[in-house]
């Protein structure tokens, strides 16, 4: 019971904070993989496509 009342003022400001950061890295994370994955693909059609003869 009593934690149960302590809890009720627990700010968890910095809680979030921290979490939305984490989040907004992992976008960022998730996005650097799909330019390198697109970028991967780009250069083997480029390469693909030159004529070696």
């Amino acid at each position: 019971m009593k934690y149960r009342l302590l809890n009720i003022f627990y700010n968890r400001e910095n809680e979030i904070k921290f979490l939305e950061e984490l989040q907004s890295e992992e976008l960022n994370v998730i996005n650097n993989k799909k330019s390198i994955k697109n970028g991967v693909k780009k250069q083997k059609r480029n390469l693909t496509s030159i004529d070696i003869n």
